[in-house]
């Protein structure tokens, strides 16, 4: 098994080496990009990279094929659009994830944008914050039609009961916050990270340690992480667009823009999906979507992928070449397929029901797994992948 460890994540200031150049990534602020920001995304990927863009998980875009003096070129012209943040240490802390229909959606809590702003607002001034990972996260999760009950980071806010609560990394354990409490709440949850030299929020133990030394009451969480997601389609407040595989070149991204400057209210809302809604975007843009997934059942929708071999250093297999083979066999609309370049399964670190992970002979499949589990089935090339899929459509 090509067991790799999982490295650090890239920012505009801190881009990273990849097969095809270099990779940086712009991070929206609260996921939102104007039809400006957009074709100003879209010309630099193709002006200065190689026109690929992918989303991330984190609702951010990774433009690709870049240089280093590109990269230079590019920061400046990014801060004039509003598109990152002044520094290198406040870009790299500023990892929020907000949910994508916070202002839109009458359903979601209407305090939503204000706390995300509270918490960009720690992030800037609280000189602690410098001490945490850049892997340290924030979600908003203000419920309604896209909730973010399967998104976890070190600290998540979230409207759960009709009342606001704060709960550190997956513990099931809580702390009410209502938006008055919330500066001091997080100034208190960022000293105690510091006072222990915790990066990271993640497990259980941190939360049961901090309310006992604040003597902070907490409360039961059990949230069910199966609520439903906005469907792809249209929807009473847009249009909700899937991105075949979360790969967008420039020519699409300003044709989004477009769109949404004719049918809609010029933004762009990207999503953890790895999807965009088109706010207010009326019925009329169906015809101009084609591109786009723009079925529910549209099977690309179960399917993740990495850009595998040849556009990162450790894809083992050119999973985005397969992937137009395997996608005539997977019929499976209710499970999720996940093809990974390598076993650090960056597309998709979370256990998914079928995953290949390249490997230098071919791909190890995996059953409810992530990238980097043992299994019996190795080194398979795509015929028999092929095979194992119709037994596996066939037991299910």
């Amino acid at each position: 098994m090509n067991n790799i460890r999982r490295g650090w994540c890239p920012s505009l200031f801190h881009p990273m080496k990849t097969g095809d150049g270099w990779l940086c990534r712009i991070k929206p602020f609260f996921a939102k990009l104007t039809s400006r920001q957009a074709r100003f995304i879209a010309r630099s990927a193709s002006d200065l990279g190689n026109g690929f863009i992918n989303l991330s998980q984190k609702a951010n875009l990774q433009l690709r094929g870049f240089t280093p003096e590109h990269i230079q070129q590019f920061i400046p012209f990014a801060n004039q659009e509003n598109l990152c943040s002044l520094n290198a240490l406040e870009e790299g802390k500023r990892n929020i994830l907000i949910s994508p229909l916070a202002g839109i959606d009458p359903s979601c809590h209407q305090d939503t944008i204000l706390y995300a702003q509270c918490v960009h607002h720690e992030i800037i001034e609280n000189e602690t914050i410098q001490f945490l990972s850049d892997k340290f996260s924030f979600v908003i999760d203000g419920d309604g039609l896209y909730p973010l009950t399967q998104h976890h980071a070190d600290i998540n806010l979230r409207f759960y009961h009709n009342q606001w609560i704060l709960q550190l990394g997956y513990a099931q354990q809580v702390i009410p916050c209502d938006l008055n409490h919330c500066p001091k709440l997080l100034k208190q949850i960022l000293e105690f990270c510091h006072h222990h030299n915790y990066p990271r929020l993640l497990h259980q133990d941190h939360t049961e340690q901090f309310l006992k030394e604040t003597s902070i009451s907490g409360q039961s969480y059990n949230h069910s992480t199966s609520s439903e997601r906005l469907s792809i389609g249209q929807f009473p407040q847009g249009y909700h667009i899937g991105i075949p595989f979360g790969l967008l070149n420039s020519h699409d991204l300003n044709v989004l823009a477009d769109i949404s400057d004719q049918y809609g209210n010029s933004t762009l809302q990207i999503t953890p999906d790895r999807s965009i809604i088109l706010p207010y975007c009326s019925a009329k843009a169906h015809g101009d979507l084609k591109s786009f997934i723009t079925d529910q059942n549209d099977i690309r929708l179960h399917i993740i992928s990495c850009p595998g071999k040849p556009y990162c250093f450790q894809g083992q297999q050119p999973t985005m070449h397969d992937i137009q083979k395997l996608i005539h066999f997977w019929h499976s609309k209710l499970q999720t397929l996940h093809i990974s370049g390598c076993a650090k399964g960056c597309a998709s670190p979370q256990k998914n029901p079928m995953t290949l992970c390249a490997t230098p002979k071919g791909y190890t499949l995996i059953l409810n797994g992530r990238a980097d589990d043992k299994s019996i089935y190795q080194d398979l090339d795509l015929t028999k992948i092929n095979s194992l899929f119709l037994t596996h459509s066939k037991m299910n």
